[in-house]
């Protein structure tokens, strides 16, 4: 989907290519979901420090 946003943008076509990222985001954020993003190894970083 990421691609076809890019193929839309170098055609001129706007609006399709926001709409083609726009659902790529959506899937990537249904897919971090349902992997219960972010696993705990990572969490670490999504963490404010402390230093």
């Amino acid at each position: 989907m990421l691609y076809l946003g890019d193929a839309c943008a170098a055609l001129g076509d706007r609006a399709d290519a926001r709409r083609h990222w726009a659902d790529a985001a959506t899937v990537a954020e249904e897919a971090a979901d349902e992997q219960g993003w972010p696993p705990p190894t990572l969490a670490w970083r999504t963490t404010p420090s402390t230093a």
